[in-house]
């Protein structure tokens, strides 16, 4: 519910985004060009209490999720493990990462005002990796700009 997620947002501040991958299918012998990616946050509100989400894009939606324990949104996806078919890879590969001061609520109108929650997947302009980038280039603290090769 976006009253419910407006109020829980309202008063915290990301310290740091962190943008993993993995790989799109088990049977990949790499993730080098075809990928998944989603960002963290970690988050501290007005009670100094950390909390850590993580946020991206897939064919059907938006997935947020949060936890007291970043393990929780780094390796898991809606409670299942991320690469549970991969016999390669045993965690997420973290690409990039920076500090942020940007509140979760400016984030958030954010991904409202450039309609994110919108737009239509599409694998060569829409996906994951150009959600990613938008959204790390909007909170990183100092202004570091991600750049994917596909």
């Amino acid at each position: 519910d976006q009253v419910v997620l407006e109020t829980q947002i309202n008063d915290e501040t990301l310290t740091q985004a962190i943008i993993y991958k993995t790989p799109l299918r088990a049977w990949q012998p790499s993730s080098m060009a075809f990928y998944h990616a989603y960002i963290v946050f970690e988050t501290v509100d007005s009670n100094q209490e950390t909390c850590w989400w993580s946020l991206e894009k897939n064919l059907e939606t938006l997935i947020l999720q949060k936890s007291k324990n970043q393990t929780d949104v780094v390796e898991k996806r809606e409670g299942d493990s991320r690469l549970e078919s991969t016999w390669y890879l045993k965690h997420p590969t973290l690409v990039i990462q920076d500090s942020s001061t940007t509140s979760f609520l400016a984030l958030y109108n954010f991904v409202v005002a450039t309609d994110q929650l919108g737009s239509k997947y599409n694998f060569s302009d829409q996906n994951c990796k150009q959600f990613v980038k938008l959204i790390f280039d909007k909170v990183s603290a100092t202004n570091q700009r991600w750049f994917y090769p596909f």
